[in-house]
């Protein structure tokens, strides 16, 4: 318990960011590439302590959970939600995004700008204009 109280305390710092994080991943193909993910900031071990405390309390072992882990539950209750909204959202753009092949993206730009200016908008970030120069063009 103790473990998990310490895990989860540290978690905290990193919720502080923004709700949405672009981690960097090694491509499948093998090699020195790179691809980006778009991920929910919410660890999915404040997830499942969520649900475990609220499945004890429903069996009526609420004097056998640390108030700390109580407390660490409704937080991430409190957060649940829109985390999973987010995920659907952002499953939903991914699979979308992946189906777009250069030749169809010139056809699709205003619509792709169009959710870059909302992300940014509502994140408070600024998206560099992509370069002509640049053969590794960041897709977004």
């Amino acid at each position: 318990v103790s473990e998990w109280e310490k895990e989860l305390s540290a978690c905290k710092k990193r919720l502080k960011s923004y709700p949405i994080l672009i981690t960097r991943e090694k491509n499948m193909s093998g090699g020195e590439e790179y691809s980006y993910l778009a991920q929910v900031n919410y660890p999915h071990k404040e997830e499942l302590l969520f649900r475990e405390v609220r499945q004890l309390m429903w069996l009526g072992y609420e004097r056998d959970v640390p108030r700390t882990l109580v407390v660490l539950s409704e937080e991430a209750k409190g957060r649940y939600p829109h985390a999973t909204a987010l995920k659907a959202a952002l499953r939903s753009y991914c699979v979308t995004r992946s189906m777009i092949t250069e030749d169809l993206e010139p056809l699709l730009k205003p619509q792709l700008m169009l959710i870059r200016d909302v992300i940014s908008e509502a994140f408070d970030v600024s998206f560099v204009k992509d370069s002509k120069k640049s053969k590794n063009k960041r897709r977004i």
